[in-house]
């Protein structure tokens, strides 16, 4: 395949297609290629009623290659397993048409133990775990919008204050081998007062008073 026929997802077809009076299944393996550091690819796979592999390619991991790409199937069977983009991809598909499931690869043992682990074979275990009996995949429900909102608030706080100790700790171990200790004083204050110190007047050896910090 040429690399700009790679760039642009395009499939490997095994045949011609002929998508009519057939029931299809298609699996997806989320965004697990990268061309270039430049272009997400995720990897599908789509078979018959039969079990018959129709196509394999890879589109782009966004939401107009997806609504571009899965429109001109027939509503089918959708499986792909959950991560950082199965929330938009699984809701964006089902508004299309199609039946989305959502599997959990850590319960699959057939995935998560899996010693051949690629995308493409990835995407044709789950075509075909879906095919027989889609329990077989854990199948996951995703968050509402309010939640996801509350959940990615919840994240944002953990990580301003894991940030907050990461730079009072550094601080602390800066002034050190200029004989400075600094007092339990209020983070914040502390920690404002410091980096003025460290990065603007350049009086690291000045001892800090918790008087000053209250100030």
């Amino acid at each position: 395949m040429l690399l700009c026929d790679l760039l642009k997802g395009e499939s490997r077809e095994q045949h011609p297609v002929d998508w009519h009076d057939r029931a299809l299944l298609c699996a997806i393996a989320l965004c697990g290629f990268r061309v270039f550091r430049a272009w997400l690819l995720t990897n599908f796979c789509v078979l018959d009623g039969q079990g018959e592999i129709l196509e394999e390619g890879r589109v782009r991991t966004t939401p107009e290659g997806f609504a571009r790409r899965f429109a001109a199937i027939e509503p089918c069977r959708m499986v792909m397993e959950v991560g950082t983009h199965s929330r938009w991809a699984s809701k964006l598909l089902a508004d299309i048409g199609h039946e989305v499931i959502v599997a959990n690869p850590w319960k699959v043992r057939l995935i998560a133990s899996s010693i051949k682990k690629t995308d493409r074979s990835d995407a044709e275990t789950l075509a075909r775990l879906g095919r027989i009996d889609p329990k077989l995949l854990s199948p996951v429900i995703h968050r509402g919008d309010a939640a996801q909102a509350d959940l990615a608030i919840i994240h944002a706080r953990e990580s301003l204050i894991a940030s907050r100790r990461l730079l009072i700790n550094h601080v602390r171990g800066a002034v050190k081998p200029f004989g400075a200790r600094l007092p339990s004083c209020d983070a914040a204050r502390r920690l404002a007062v410091l980096l003025h110190r460290l990065w603007v007047a350049g009086e690291v050896y000045v001892p800090l008073k918790c008087e000053e910090v209250a100030a």
